[in-house]
């Protein structure tokens, strides 16, 4: 069932609950997602309308700091194999990793301010190497080369799951009991 057909209001037994508020990001970050994912996710692709109901929301307001030293940041690791053997490297998740230390290195060095929210409310403080995650597509394949280049660095670092989220077994559990609930024979 698309996401489109549900009420939005109390008109029916099934009710559009948009989990659009977040509390974890700042709004620099929300707003950046907004701007990547409204021209990418449309009725065609995804069968999503991505408007004002379905925009992230800034859940938390208290963050600390100026605005102007929060703004994401793309940083592009260009895959010159030119370049690339000259300073050892065999691929491009290596790249990538390499370009990722370097970076958490730096913010780390300048002690970088991260907005921390205490019992007394939200301060600023240095960043610590706890502070960073890395999301990735997958980490099969993957994780491995990162994990290496960032403990090469100085950095440690884990993988919190190997299996993606479809892939772990409570999750084949619901779908599984679903499917029976949906079709029992």
């Amino acid at each position: 069932r698309s996401l489109s057909t549900y009420p939005q209001d109390d008109s029916s037994d099934s009710v559009r609950i948009d989990l659009d508020s977040n509390f974890r990001s700042r709004g620099e970050v929300l707003h950046f997602c907004n701007q990547v994912f409204r021209p990418l996710m449309q009725p065609d692709m995804g069968g999503v309308i991505y408007d004002e109901k379905a925009a992230l929301k800034v859940g938390d307001d208290t963050f600390k700091g100026d605005s102007k030293v929060y703004q994401p940041e793309i940083i592009i690791a260009t895959q010159n194999s030119e370049d690339m053997a000259s300073m050892d490297i065999d691929n491009a998740d290596e790249l990538e990793a390499r370009v990722v230390a370097s970076r958490i290195k730096r913010l780390i060095a300048e002690e970088f301010q991260v907005s921390d929210k205490g019992a007394d409310g939200r301060t600023l403080r240095p960043m610590k190497l706890s502070d960073v995650v890395i999301l990735m597509r997958a980490t099969t394949g993957h994780a491995d080369k990162y994990i290496s280049v960032l403990k090469d660095s100085g950095i440690p670092a884990y993988v919190a799951e190997e299996k993606g989220f479809f892939e772990r077994e409570e999750i084949e559990t619901v779908l599984s009991m679903l499917k029976i609930i949906d079709n029992p024979f």
